[in-house]
């Protein structure tokens, strides 16, 4: 878990105060992927997805999306 471990409880800690964080939310993503919680890192990455309106970060998201969904 490595650094991980501390990065996803700030994450998730900056998320209770912040609810709309879509950045957060996805860094949180991306920790929970490197550390194998799959389920998780799909759930905050979609929830990412639905605060971002720039279509190259969106599209750079998606990407990612797919890439843990298929275990890359």
């Amino acid at each position: 878990m490595g650094e991980h471990g501390p990065a996803i409880r700030e994450l998730e800690a900056i998320l209770v105060q912040q609810p709309d964080d879509g950045q957060a939310h996805y860094q949180l993503g991306l920790s929970y992927a490197a550390t194998g919680r799959k389920d998780e890192a799909i759930r905050e990455i979609q929830r990412a997805l639905t605060y971002q309106n720039d279509p190259k970060i969106k599209q750079e998201m998606e990407q990612k999306l797919i890439e843990i969904r298929n275990g890359k």
